[in-house]
């Protein structure tokens, strides 16, 4: 007996810098540039915006990220982040497992208990539930 084929899995919508692609102005790089704005700069410029960029700037995580919430550039396998509390660091972890799942079929999430893994990581107020929008949201 042949097994019984596979359903085709569902392609993913584009993601992520949407809000790029649709004009945005380059002062929403980072928050600390749209901060340096006057409040009606601000306010102006963010009015510019439709609700679907408004919506996808909420959850671009290069415009919030701190430069030591960013994982280091190059070719590595382990990425500590040695850091105390409030410092971030579950907040970076999500992020990142958002882009690397772009790339890869699996990515590992590892604590000290599977409790800690689905209680912090995954359901905690910065874990991948809390920071990817509906359509991104691992199953």
């Amino acid at each position: 007996m042949s097994e019984p084929a596979k359903p085709a899995r569902k392609p993913r919508a584009p993601r992520g810098h949407g809000w790029r692609n649709g004009g945005a102005p380059p002062l929403l790089r980072n928050i600390g540039a749209l901060l340096a704005l006057s409040l009606a700069e601000r306010a102006k410029l963010l009015g510019a915006l439709d609700d679907k960029q408004c919506d996808e700037l909420f959850y671009d995580w290069s415009l919030w990220a701190r430069d030591d919430q960013r994982p280091p550039p190059g070719d590595w396998i382990y990425w500590l982040i040695l850091a105390g509390r409030g410092a971030g660091k579950t907040r970076a972890g999500a992020e990142a497992v958002r882009e690397w799942v772009k790339d890869f079929a699996i990515v590992n999430l590892i604590g000290a208990t599977h409790d800690d893994v689905r209680d912090v990581m995954v359901l905690g107020e910065s874990g991948l539930m809390a920071v990817c929008p509906r359509g991104e949201r691992p199953r």
